[in-house]
């Protein structure tokens, strides 16, 4: 049987379950009979450093690992290498909130200097040992953040070293997210031949079927001048071995929708990388469903926005034979019936954009909800085996340090106190500007100033806050509380 390669390069930190991508090609490989072979080298790395003892089962279904400290191990080891090799060639500093190495918060030069260096380390040897030594038609990189493009463009040079002329192509969020970028500029294309901007189902079809991949449409090249979107389909996912996931507990991913139901929220690059929102048929998540029932395993539901009718769709399929967490608005009101159905059908935890309890920045951002309605959520849920995760954002234009530790204030004691039966934590990230979003296409109606970009970064410096300089600890990170 034919050979393709797929593969995801560090760095993600999740080490649950596997990346739906990767899963939906290796799916249309199995339909057209073409072997499609997926290596995590992202979860083969963190394995090195997270711990493998058996963990609680958590109380949170998702993206929570419960390492830390390994995750920074993993991601520290990558960093010297990269730090190493830029040393004296770093002239400016990344934006509040972002790591140089994360966000690629560099130029072209300094970004090949970081790739060979870590194309030449003993980090990228090992790396390549998890690949196949065989030859196959064509090497796939998924690429859904800006941390895993200096890794991503080592290990695809060393696969140019072993397979000379192998066709490499790009896909994935990130991709997706700088893609007008990449059709601009020739020098995107230095040790990748190809990119694929958006969801991809059927472009792979025809690239698996194609003597070459880069002439198929949907595949674009940099510097072309265009950027050619991606055709999208339904396929079921083949996740493949799945012995490496698990801490704290194997997921699943699921996904019955493309795009934003709400799309209007001015930070954000759903709307611009994802398309229109679309639903998907959820038979096809029916096999998924169906594997982490028999392995006792969670899933995730990856709807950038579950809305109440699709929530309850989802709810009625699942039945209780699996936990789930999904993400949905506050608005409308779910309702406390509605919540207590859901429960009852193994939904665990609950996602939620609230992102700030100002009314000013909410209507700055256009996010049209109250504090009144987050008020109402938290006693809907209070009592029920079910765990709110607040997605809250600080940084916002004009924010003062003490609006957010007030905010901070009223999520740690006020809630708390006035919620004690509610089982709630806080999500925390300081905000970054994002090239596609709303507030970045038009930065002056934001109050907003750039002050730099980077070619392979998705974010632009700006004139953030200056009290969040040092302001990590607080801000950022998954800080959870236990309900009474």
């Amino acid at each position: 049987m034919t050979s393709t390669l797929i593969f995801s390069p560090p760095f993600i930190k999740y080490v649950s379950g596997p990346l739906a991508g990767p899963a939906l090609l290796a799916g249309v490989g199995r339909e057209v009979g073409v072997d499609v072979q997926v290596v995590d080298v992202n979860i083969r790395h963190l394995r090195q450093y997270v711990t493998a003892r058996a963990w609680p089962r958590p109380t949170v279904v998702g993206d929570h690992t419960p390492d830390p400290e390994g995750i920074k191990k993993a991601k520290s080891v990558i960093r010297e290498v990269v730090l190493g090799a830029l040393d004296s060639h770093l002239t400016s500093m990344p934006p509040v909130g972002c790591d140089v190495v994360d966000a690629v918060c560099l130029d072209h030069d300094q970004v090949q200097i970081a790739a060979h260096a870590l194309a030449d380390s003993s980090l990228v040897d090992q790396w390549m040992t998890w690949l196949p030594t065989n030859r196959p038609m064509f090497v796939g990189v998924s690429v859904m953040t800006s941390g895993q493009v200096l890794p991503g463009l080592a290990l695809s040079l060393a696969c140019k070293r072993r397979w000379p002329g192998i066709c490499v192509v790009w896909g994935g969020a990130h991709v997706t997210a700088i893609a007008d970028a990449i059709a601009g500029d020739v020098r995107f294309g230095w040790c990748v031949d190809g990119f694929v901007a958006g969801y991809a189902e059927r472009t792979f079809r025809a690239m698996l079927l194609a003597g070459n991949p880069l002439a198929v449409a949907g595949v674009f090249e940099a510097g072309s001048g265009r950027v050619v979107r991606a055709i999208d389909g339904v396929v079921e996912p083949d996740f493949g071995d799945l012995s490496l996931y698990g801490s704290p507990h194997l997921t699943l991913p699921m996904q019955t929708s493309r795009g934003c139901a709400y799309g209007r929220c001015a930070f954000c690059t759903y709307h611009a990388v994802e398309g229109r929102y679309r639903t998907t048929p959820l038979e096809a998540s029916a096999s998924t469903i169906e594997l982490a029932s028999r392995l006792g395993a969670d899933l995730a539901v990856k709807d950038a926005l579950l809305t109440a009718d699709r929530m309850d769709a989802v709810g009625a399929l699942i039945d209780g034979r699996c936990r789930w967490a999904a993400t949905t608005r506050i608005t409308p009101r779910l309702g406390r019936q509605r919540l207590e159905r859901l429960t009852a059908q193994g939904l665990r935890t609950l996602e939620f954009g609230v992102e700030s309890l100002d009314p000013a920045t909410l209507g700055m951002i256009d996010k049209k909800q109250r504090l009144n309605d987050l008020e109402v959520l938290l006693e809907d849920a209070a009592g029920l085996e079910l765990h709110l995760v607040l997605n809250v954002m600080f940084g916002f234009p004009g924010q003062t340090f003490e609006d957010a530790n007030a905010t901070c204030a009223m999520l740690e004691e006020t809630f708390p106190m006035r919620y004690p039966h509610t089982h709630f934590s806080t999500e925390r990230n300081l905000l970054q500007l994002e090239t596609l979003s709303p507030m970045g296409r038009d930065p002056d109606r934001y109050g907003v100033r750039i002050h730099e970009r980077w070619p392979w970064a998705s974010v632009m410096s700006w004139n953030t806050p200056t009290w969040c300089q040092g302001a990590t600890e607080t801000f950022t990170g998954h800080h959870i509380r236990r309900a009474a």
